[in-house]
């Protein structure tokens, strides 16, 4: 038993430096998270007006290449997710990052429009899923039991979505949109290299505390999953709110253009957004540990309810401005509070399964959030109509969230 034990924690003694090894993976899972989604989708937003010029498009074509990638994500999320359920997240870590490398290489040659799309859609869309929030969420998974969801808000706190929006927008405006691309190819590389450092799971020793705390550690089955009321009622609230996510770093750009503002001015409402996350995921994590997921998500999407509204008639900077913010403080731990509720209704051990099948129900929202964005711009010349669309919605999502049982169990066969 004791040769066994040795085995799974490595070169790790099993208490000298367990507090560094955890606070290690937390690192490398942030890391994973912020490439993944701050910088494909914070480069996006400043990329957009240059993709419409530099081909000659609509802005809703232009839009379908991140709703592409978001639509490959969706549907590879529960084979990714199966796959991280049986085998190593390091290694699915490290193929997401050189697909993301690859697919931005790739846009720095590309020659038209379609091949930007298929890019996005096959590269960008297999890498994202690969290294973004479900292989991240697992991973944690895999080394917290207690104080999850504040740890989990953590890991998504937007730094590089803060960060990339004005890099994005002064290369563009220095060098020009291929020379960005093949910056962030660059840019995955070093994320292969980091994510080599990955230790899949806690030592034995340390998963002690997950064996008394958790629920039981079986697998659910992807029928299991689908009966389960709770699993669609989270999902397809969770689906508004990402959705929205999506449409904002995507659209807020292009809005703040519309409406007058510079690029460089309209780029900082953007990072503006990211830089929410940083008061919002720490805080919603601490409000989920303490009140639980259910209530938590379902008073963020009542207070969206006002904000996205307020954007609609929201044409002075400073307020467009305290509204992002305050969407960003909402919007940005939404991945956080679903991993953590998948961890509190399913169990730890069936957080990568149940994560992977949630893309599913959520696929319409977040692949089609900002395409519909896009076209609704390009029929009405605003972005009134987007905005109402999604403020509605959230009135959906409260609903929703309010309707998941109190107390969620996985099947009761497993209990």
């Amino acid at each position: 038993m004791a040769g066994t034990d040795a085995r799974t924690q490595g070169s790790i003694p099993p208490m000298t430096h367990s507090r560094l090894a955890t606070w290690s993976m937390i690192g490398l899972a942030a890391l994973a998270q912020n490439c993944a989604l701050g910088v494909t989708f914070g480069s996006f937003g400043p990329l957009l007006p240059s993709l419409v010029r530099e081909y000659d498009v609509s802005t809703g074509i232009a839009a379908t290449a991140i709703g592409s990638a978001v639509l490959v994500m969706s549907l590879l999320s529960p084979l990714v997710g199966r796959w991280l359920a049986r085998g190593s997240v390091r290694v699915v870590l490290i193929m997401g990052a050189l697909m993301d490398a690859a697919g931005f290489a790739l846009l720095a040659v590309a020659r038209d429009i379609t091949e930007v799309i298929l890019i996005y859609a096959f590269f960008i869309g297999t890498g994202t899923c690969m290294l973004g929030a479900l292989p991240a969420s697992t991973l944690v998974s895999n080394w917290v039991v207690e104080n999850r969801g504040r740890v989990l808000g953590l890991i998504n706190m937007p730094i590089l979505l803060f960060c990339t929006p004005p890099a994005a927008a002064f290369v563009l405006g220095s060098f020009g949109m291929r020379e960005l691309f093949a910056g962030l190819a660059g840019l995955f590389v070093c994320c292969a290299l980091a994510m080599t450092l990955v230790i899949d799971r806690a030592p034995r020793n340390m998963d002690e505390a997950e064996t008394r705390q958790s629920l039981p550690h079986v697998s659910i089955t992807s029928s299991e999953i689908l009966r389960n009321r709770s699993f669609w009622l989270l999902s397809l609230g969770v689906g508004i709110l990402a959705g929205t996510g999506t449409m904002i770093t995507t659209h807020i750009v292009p809005l703040a253009v519309e409406r007058s503002f510079s690029l460089e001015k309209a780029s900082w409402l953007l990072s503006a957004f990211a830089a929410a996350g940083f008061i919002g995921a720490p805080l919603f994590g601490s409000i989920t540990d303490r009140l639980g997921t259910r209530r938590c998500l379902a008073f963020d999407a009542f207070i969206l309810i006002f904000v996205i509204g307020g954007m609609i008639f929201a044409h002075d900077y400073w307020i467009l401005l305290t509204l992002v913010v305050a969407a960003g403080i909402c919007i940005n731990p939404v991945l956080a509070l679903h991993g953590a509720a998948i961890a509190e209704f399913f169990g730890a051990s069936n957080v990568a399964a149940v994560f992977g099948m949630s893309y599913l129900p959520k696929l319409l929202f977040i692949f089609g959030s900002a395409p519909l964005a896009g076209f609704l711009f390009d029929l009405t010349g605003s972005y009134q109509l987007p905005l109402a669309v999604h403020m509605t919605a959230f009135i959906v999502a409260v609903i929703g969230f309010l309707l998941i049982p109190t107390i969620a169990r996985p099947p009761s066969r497993q209990l």
